[in-house]
């Protein structure tokens, strides 16, 4: 049996861990029309952005994968716009 001793720092020592990770939605693109003269219609709707990736990166001088944080969830890109804006990309997240 294993027994702590007193006046030593003692931490729990985790080879294995188990996370959770989630890439971002893409965003919805815009339907759209503009109107040129007095019956034509052209579509000038943007596109959505690019939803963000995760990328997992090792530490060498890591000692434990004790972590306080199990669930990663990624930036999701934003919607486009109207006069042929396209949405914003989502930042990648780096673990």
């Amino acid at each position: 049996k294993h027994r702590k001793l007193r006046g030593q720092n003692s931490y729990k020592f985790v080879d294995r861990a188990r996370i959770l990770c989630r890439g971002g939605d893409g965003g919805k693109g815009c339907i759209s029309y503009k109107f040129k003269g007095s019956h034509k219609k052209r579509p000038d709707g943007g596109h959505g952005g690019h939803g963000a990736r995760v990328i997992i990166v090792a530490d060498p001088g890591e000692q434990t994968l004790n972590m306080s944080k199990h669930h990663y969830n990624a930036e999701s890109g934003k919607n486009g716009g109207s006069n042929v804006r396209n949405g914003r990309n989502g930042n990648d997240l780096i673990v």
